[in-house]
């Protein structure tokens, strides 16, 4: 008769203690499948990243000589893929692989050359700028 009580008790004990070792079991389980979805999210905004980098990079190497907007519209014409390409002003946008390139040039007269501010801005279609590199080149005057 005494024997009973404590089995039941045991018994009762050992399903407590099997409960709360899934939940345990099933918390673990939910916060590695956070873990790997932010991981995975963070993978495709790096990857979104890299490719802004090497279109800017490629960008500013295009464009390095330069003296002005029209001149540099010319220039990302002869890029791989690039399309839409439109002068307003100093701005020169276009588009390629997917991303809208903004380019402002701002020149300065010197005495034996133009000196090009150059800003790129890299959008990934119509948001916000995902990336923006700032160079420069001088342009030597023809003689």
């Amino acid at each position: 008769m005494f024997g009973d009580k404590i089995n039941k008790k045991s018994n009762i004990a050992s399903i407590v203690e099997l409960f709360l070792m899934f939940l345990l079991l099933l918390v673990v389980i939910v916060v590695i499948t956070m873990v790997c979805m932010t991981t995975r999210e963070q993978s495709l905004d790096a990857g979104d990243l890299t490719k802004a980098v090497i279109c800017a990079e490629n960008t500013a190497e295009v464009t390095k000589d330069a003296a002005n907007a029209e001149e540099a519209a010319d220039f990302l014409g002869m890029m791989d893929g690039a399309a839409d390409i439109t002068v307003t002003g100093d701005t020169v946008t276009a588009i390629q692989d997917g991303y809208r390139i903004e380019v402002t040039l701002t020149p300065e007269d010197g005495s034996t050359g133009t000196y090009v501010d150059e800003l790129i801005n890299i959008y990934p279609g119509d948001g916000e700028a995902i990336y923006q590199l700032h160079t420069g080149n001088y342009v030597k005057e023809e003689q």
